[in-house]
């Protein structure tokens, strides 16, 4: 990615649509030297694995891999054999590390079926709307007899005859997504996805990428300077911005190439055949019906691993051919500088097609400077004076409130119906500015991972859900800055906690402000006497972590009019209110309370926090923190104010330096 944006910055316009020329017809060429030994490859495919494959050059591939230096080479070889779904898989080399380990081993899949079988065909009749079912029935028999997905129908008789004994069905169900109809498999009730395992983490960052690269094209484009980047190896590239961009306008446009019927372009290894059997019930003949499948499946844990193997190389070739762009499953958001709009869409297009994948032609849309991409809005009009907008699609924010306002409305939360917003609401969340509603999001999460059935929703969850819902109801968009990088606010808070000769204890916090500009402001206080009776409650009394955040809450309060759509640094000493700020949440209601004050504040005065930890003997909120200025003396000329609470919305008055 670096690469390709080193490319279009230091290419002029012409040089970079000639280079992608360059590119498409080199492995055009070799396509057309490999279609020999492409059909030989083809021709010793499993029959299925042949169909599913059909029209993609494994080949040419390789040999992409192999000149990027592209570390997962195993999976042409899975390409040619088919995706397995059970077991163990190795390294890739391409995802972050990590473990997630099989709950159960194939042996125990296989040994758990004699019981699994009839009790999921005994489910097929269990359906609450018999014209949906029919409606799925009719979309699995099209990916059969006309899209070749799957294989059948067959009755339960005929799998047995095929497959024998061992045969395990998959109950398939539907949902309703923009009024169609998308087919479920069910591998959880199966226990297949349950033999999943690997030794690495998926990271999905399209959105990240697409804002990164967008904000660094921008930044240098704008000021035509020297460029400096360095790789992940070392290796350093440094140039100047082409001066032939000074002679053309300036401005960006975005579109999004979407992959089509995407785990439906990948094959199914056939060892899995016999343990995927998509089983629904026949509401017009009354039986069950049943179909081997031929893809990956949606609904399969290894599924996701799988594809996104693939999605992840056809980003790289991308990259490799001097796009910007990012991938996010099937769907590549596209970026593009005016001045090269057609090359770009016609690189990005040629890459579908030279690896022999499908695009949907039907979704793409022309580039333009507001585009619509993974669920938001991306609005780049003033791009040119360096500002870049996000904000969640109208139909998005209807959705999420709409599932907000039911659950507000009725006091309850149906935590089994939740896990099919939770995706939703957790990716649109994500494009929000600040941390409004985290507090509301952890909360939701907890519902649909501990429990079941509807409960009551407590006052403090409310009034969390509430600053979630102003949150996405306000329509104010996401604003990124492409600025020249500048030094940022350096805030450091302490908090204190001492107890006189009868075990009273008495509180005080400290906040040391280093502004850009060099000035140094300063606060230290006690804390209000009714703020330690509200923490000092069921038996607690050494509340330190509680003064601990409210130190760096009040901080961030107090000089939020400095730090709004600015970079600052939040240091403290304290491990318990540093892990607070940066998750958003937390367990107690005292420090959910403080980190809900906090919401409101970032959503007022959004700034950009980076939260770290600085030891106390270099924490120079320490001093004021425990009622001596004084030794801040060696920071020179420094201001003292009072600090603002934001809890009980009162000034705080200042100790004085002696």
């Amino acid at each position: 990615m670096i690469k390709a944006l080193f490319s279009n910055l230091t290419e002029s316009p012409h040089q970079l649509t000639k280079l992608r020329c360059q590119f498409l017809r080199k492995w055009a060429s070799r396509a057309s030297i490999l279609q020999k030994a492409e059909l030989e490859v083809h021709e010793r495919m499993p029959q299925h694995v042949r169909r599913v494959m059909e029209g993609k050059r494994i080949l040419v591939m390789e040999e992409l891999a192999k000149e990027m230096g592209w570390p997962d080479m195993q999976l042409f070889s899975e390409l040619r054999e088919g995706f397995k779904l059970v077991g163990t898989f190795e390294t890739t080399g391409i995802f972050k590390a990590g473990v997630t380990l099989a709950n159960i081993s194939e042996e125990e899949l296989e040994k758990n079926t004699k019981f699994l079988r009839p009790a999921i065909l005994g489910r097929l009749k269990n359906f609450e709307d018999a014209e949906l079912q029919k409606e799925l029935f009719e979309t699995t028999m099209k990916e059969a007899m006309e899209k070749h997905w799957l294989e059948g129908p067959y009755e339960v008789e005929e799998i047995h005859r095929q497959l024998g004994d061992k045969w395990l069905p998959v109950r398939r169900f539907g949902i309703m997504q923009r009024d169609k109809l998308r087919p479920i498999d069910n591998f959880k009730e199966s226990m297949l996805n349950l033999t999943f395992g690997c030794y690495e983490k998926v990271e999905l960052k399209a959105m990240e990428h697409v804002l990164w690269m967008l904000v660094t094209l921008a930044r240098y484009m704008r000021h035509f300077g020297e460029i400096k980047f360095v790789l992940c190896d070392g290796t350093l590239l440094e140039g100047h911005v082409h001066p032939a961009w000074n002679k053309v306008a300036f401005g960006m446009e975005a579109t999004c190439v979407d992959m089509k019927s995407a785990y439906k372009q990948l094959p199914l290894n056939p060892c899995e055949y016999h343990r995927t059997v998509v089983s629904l019930w026949d509401v017009n003949n009354r039986k069950a019906a049943c179909f081997l499948m031929r893809t990956l499946p949606f609904g399969a844990t290894a599924s996701v691993h799988h594809f996104l193997r693939v999605s992840s190389f056809i980003h790289a070739v991308g990259l490799h051919a001097g796009l910007c762009w990012g991938a996010y499953f099937d769907d590549f958001p596209t970026l593009c500088n005016v001045a090269n709009r057609r090359s770009t869409q016609s690189t990005a297009l040629g890459i579908f097609e030279l690896l022999g994948f499908k695009y949907n032609d039907e979704k793409l849309d022309p580039f333009d400077k507001v585009a619509s991409m993974l669920g938001v809005e991306l609005d780049l009009r003033e791009i040119d004076n360096g500002l870049i907008k996000v904000q969640n699609k109208p139909a998005r924010v209807t959705e999420v409130s709409e599932c907000l306002n039911r659950i507000l409305d009725s006091g309850v939360i149906e935590a089994d119906s939740l896990p099919s917003y939770l995706g939703k609401l957790q990716f649109a969340e994500a494009q929000l500015w600040g941390r409004a509603g985290r507090i509301a999001l952890a909360d939701l999460r907890e519902a649909t991972l501990h429990k079941t059935g509807a409960f009551a929703v407590t006052e403090e969850a409310k009034e969390a859900i509430e600053v979630l819902l102003e949150r996405f109801t306000t329509g104010r968009p996401r604003e990124l800055k492409a600025s020249v990088p500048c030094r940022p606010h350096l805030l450091f808070t302490d908090g204190a906690l001492e107890y006189d000769e009868f075990g009273n204890p008495s509180a005080s916090i400290g906040g040391v402000l280093i502004c850009r500009d060099g000035r140094v402001l300063c606060f230290g206080c006690d804390v209000p006497q009714q703020l330690m009776d509200l923490w000092q409650v069921s038996g607690r009394t050494h509340v330190i972590g509680l003064v601990e955040l409210y130190a760096a809450v009040t901080g961030l309060h107090t000089w939020r009019e400095i730090f709004k759509d600015d970079r600052v640094i939040l240091f403290t000493d304290s491990w318990p209110a540093y892990d607070a700020v940066v998750k958003g949440t937390a367990g107690v209601k005292e420090w959910r309370q403080l980190l809900l004050v906090l919401e409101k504040t970032d959503e007022s005065h959004p700034m950009h926090l980076w939260t770290a930890r600085v030891p106390s003997t270099s924490n120079p909120a320490d001093p004021p923190s425990r009622r001596n200025i004084s030794d801040l003396a060696f920071l020179g000329d420094i201001t003292i104010i009072d600090a603002e609470c934001p809890v009980v919305n009162t000034f705080l008055r200042s100790y004085e330096m002696v």
